[in-house]
């Protein structure tokens, strides 16, 4: 089964400016159509591709700065960057690019896409999105046992030595084997 997909083109008439869609086949090849009103040769007008630029990184950010209707936010934010030597104008706050535990970071005022990346690998973290960063690779932890929390460890034994009637000995001997079978001890 061949299935054909059609799109949709604009053409534009540039001496009248009338407008038309036309469902096209899947082809690049542009089709000779005439204006109905002039008889003039409609031209078809195509979108740009989409770019990823500083400039649309930064597009609204007039009126999205980070801080949303939070008057006093922001001016204690501004205030903290401007006492750090950081000059806010044209610059968006992004709280996300603040370091862990730190609120209204001066450092998180960026101006376009490589002040992004720059914090984002001073911080050690990845990114994706308009900003592309890797995050660096962890080693993984040691594999080692853990300790069996004692309440989790009493809960245990509560349930292992119901009814059994076991001497105090007997007792702490099986505590021990529970707790190395719980923590991952071999």
């Amino acid at each position: 089964m061949i299935v054909e997909r059609t799109h949709t083109y604009l053409y534009h008439c540039w001496k009248c400016k009338q407008r038309c869609k036309v469902e096209q086949i899947d082809t690049d090849e542009i089709m000779d159509l005439e204006c109905s009103n002039c008889g003039k040769t409609l031209m078809r007008v195509n979108r740009a591709p989409g770019l990823d630029t500083d400039t649309t990184f930064m597009a609204g950010s007039h009126a999205d700065d980070g801080f949303g209707n939070v008057k006093w936010l922001r001016e204690k934010a501004i205030a903290k960057a401007k006492a750090a030597g950081v000059d806010v104008n044209g610059a968006r706050y992004c709280p996300q690019l603040n370091a862990k535990g730190e609120s209204l970071s001066p450092k998180a005022w960026v101006r376009d896409k490589a002040d992004v990346k720059r914090r984002c690998q001073e911080l050690g973290m990845g990114c994706q999105g308009s900003v592309n960063v890797q995050a660096p690779e962890c080693e993984p932890a040691p594999e080692k046992p853990y300790r069996i929390a004692e309440d989790i460890l009493d809960r245990e034994m509560r349930t292992l030595t119901a009814g059994k009637g076991l001497s105090a000995k007997e007792t702490l001997d099986l505590r021990e084997k529970t707790a190395k079978r719980l923590s991952g001890e071999k």
